[in-house]
């Protein structure tokens, strides 16, 4: 069905988003970004300004909203902030024509899933989360908010990923493993154990690198 919608961001991550939005016959209006000039072009797409613009739709022609900022703290600081200027915006689940998704899966807002990911029975994925290409979601699990899946991760049967947590390239999570709040899983980590919030994990399997991790720049 298409739709009209307004893309929060103008990075390499947003570009990968429109990409998609175009897949799915959506009408993007143009991009919206605190921190690149007006008028700069994203593909074939321009930056009509930043947030403040959201607090009087009728100038954009539509209400939904995609936000493709690939950090989770920025895309949660963002939410929130735009949620503040007009909590009447919409944020549609987008998903791609070329993943698999189990009918009995939940998925909330604003979450994309991207290309060949595969999400099986009765998992639910809140909101606001990205899930990358080719990653797997096994039966069972619970992916909490704005946390991110990348590409060829996969999370086992009845694993929790909770808030704002990331879970790096081609790594894995055995089955009923718990991952606590704002943590990060490195690319290529197997993780066997439940893991403490605020903490890094790496390795074969992973270890706790650190913790009172501030999570705000990715390795």
């Amino acid at each position: 069905m298409a739709s009209e919608v307004v893309v929060i961001g103008s990075s390499g991550h947003a570009s990968v988003v429109i990409e998609l939005l175009e897949q799915l016959k959506y009408t993007i209006v143009g991009c919206i970004d605190s921190f690149a000039p007006k008028g700069k072009k994203i593909l074939d797409y321009t930056v009509l300004g930043n947030e403040t613009l959201l607090n009087d739709v009728s100038i954009l022609g539509t209400n939904q909203v995609v936000i493709a900022i690939g950090n989770n703290f920025h895309r949660n600081e963002f939410y929130q902030k735009i949620n503040k200027i007009n909590p009447e915006l919409i944020y549609p689940t987008i998903i791609s024509p070329f993943a698999k998704v189990s009918s009995s899966s939940k998925i909330g807002q604003g979450t994309i899933i991207m290309e060949q990911v595969v999400i099986h029975a009765n998992s639910i994925i809140g909101d606001f989360n990205i899930l990358n290409t080719n990653s797997l979601i096994e039966h069972d699990c619970l992916i909490e908010n704005f946390s991110s899946v990348s590409p060829g991760a996969v999370l086992c049967g009845n694993v929790k990923l909770s808030n704002l947590s990331f879970v790096g390239a081609s790594s894995t999570i055995i089955q009923k493993v718990q991952i606590s709040n704002n943590t990060i899983i490195g690319a290529g980590a197997i993780v066997t154990k439940d893991c403490d919030p605020f903490s890094l994990y790496l390795g074969v399997p992973a270890k706790k690198i650190t913790g009172n991790y501030s999570n705000t720049k990715y390795i």
